[in-house]
């Protein structure tokens, strides 16, 4: 069978399909996190502050184990969409301050929806406060970063290869060192400032009448955006070589992780504690210390590979990967108030929600997001390049 012109994009087409079918899959994968929060009120946080969840079960931890893919994946997909885009609107006659006052509107455009439209989600979900806790609550998570991500990034979008790599590397380290891991909660809250926790460590602080807590400062999850305008550079010098390469690289990082986890010094923040698949696999989050920029970074090179040679299958419009990979931002509004009114209408004839009827309702729900979001896709194709519904 002759390809065809799906299946050979090239890189002035307006988008690259394996990189909407890994950002679909990445969506997926994250609706399964918020499921379990939003419907079953499970949830785990890997935070440097605190000793490493207890899952309880394999089950458990290998269910929020493969949603850990996803915030490095938005930042790295992220970071190579916005060096096409600026390629695609350059070739158009876009200056390079409009190119970057776009990026910064969208930047603004998601932290508005973060504060607004998001935080009302995780209010209604969750309405109990910690005792003592100020009335309103503030939370920034991957949004957040997002933003910040993206509003920094279009300032370096012209920088060398090897300059935003080396940029990279110093934000993952800088971010490891200035933890003050030695420290109590107590003690932190008196080192800790807000600059520092808005750039690079995840902490909470009161400031009455606010309670406001960071989970995604902007620097730690930048670096994954920097290694993703890198892999762009890549694609665009030589695409075949490149793409050649990534399970390679990504393969080489996940080895590079096995052999820092082995070791167990700096870059772990939680080294290895006891035996079994769980206490190696269970790497920090919150923020991502190298050992988790490792692996993931490599999973999502791999995932990326992967699509890159499935063929037509994946690529075809209609593919629910392709579908939910170019609506990324009207999935994950869309989906949050989906699973949030599940969870609300399940609460009123279940006393809990188990693992089984949480996988039974995002299966579902999925099902039922993809319609709206295949017709969004629909309309957003047929608006004008700066249309801000293309924002979403």
């Amino acid at each position: 069978m002759g390809k065809t012109d799906i299946t050979t994009p090239t890189l002035g087409a307006k988008r690259l399909p394996e990189m909407d079918a890994a950002r679909g899959l990445i969506m997926i994968l994250m609706a399964v996190d918020h499921t379990m929060e939003l419907v079953a009120h499970i949830g785990f946080s890997e935070f440097w502050a605190a000793p490493v969840p207890d899952y309880g079960s394999l089950l458990a931890f290998f269910t929020r184990f493969v949603t850990h893919t996803c915030a490095p994946g938005f930042s790295m997909l992220m970071g190579a969409g916005m060096v096409f885009f600026a390629h695609s609107r350059r070739a158009a006659g876009w200056s390079e301050g409009r190119i970057i006052r776009q990026y910064w509107i969208r930047a603004f455009v998601l932290v508005a929806v973060m504060l607004t439209v998001e935080l009302f989600v995780w209010a209604q979900a969750f309405p109990q406060r910690p005792s003592g806790a100020t009335p309103f609550f503030l939370i920034f998570g991957v949004l957040y970063s997002l933003a910040g991500s993206m509003a920094l990034g279009s300032l370096v979008l012209r920088a060398p290869r090897a300059v935003l790599a080396l940029l990279a590397i110093a934000l993952a380290v800088t971010t490891q060192l200035l933890l003050p891991v030695s420290l109590s909660w107590k003690e932190a809250a008196g080192v800790i400032n807000l600059p520092m926790m808005f750039s690079f460590v995840p902490f909470g602080k009161q400031i009455p009448p606010l309670n406001i807590f960071v989970f995604y400062p902007v620097m730690p999850w930048l670096v994954f955006t920097l290694f993703g305008m890198v892999l762009a550079g890549f694609l665009q010098s030589d695409r075949e070589k490149t793409e050649k390469m990534l399970p390679l690289v990504g393969a080489a990082l996940v080895a590079g992780f096995v052999l820092l986890r082995l070791w167990g010094g700096f870059g772990n923040i939680h080294p290895v504690e006891g035996k079994g698949i769980i206490a190696f696999l269970a790497v920090n989050k919150y923020p991502p210390s190298i050992a988790y920029a490792l692996l993931f970074g490599g999973v999502n090179l791999l995932i990326l590979s992967f699509f890159s040679r499935a063929g037509e299958f994946w690529w075809k419009p209609e593919n629910p990967v392709q579908v939910f990979g170019k609506c990324p931002f009207f999935f994950y509004v869309l989906h949050l108030y989906l699973f949030m009114i599940t969870g609300k209408v399940l609460g009123l004839f279940m006393e809990s929600v188990g693992y089984p009827v949480a996988f039974t309702c995002w299966a579902v729900g999925l099902f039922v997001l993809y319609w709206p979001c295949r017709a969004f896709v629909k309309y957003k194709h047929g608006t004008k390049p700066g249309s801000i519904v293309r924002l979403f």
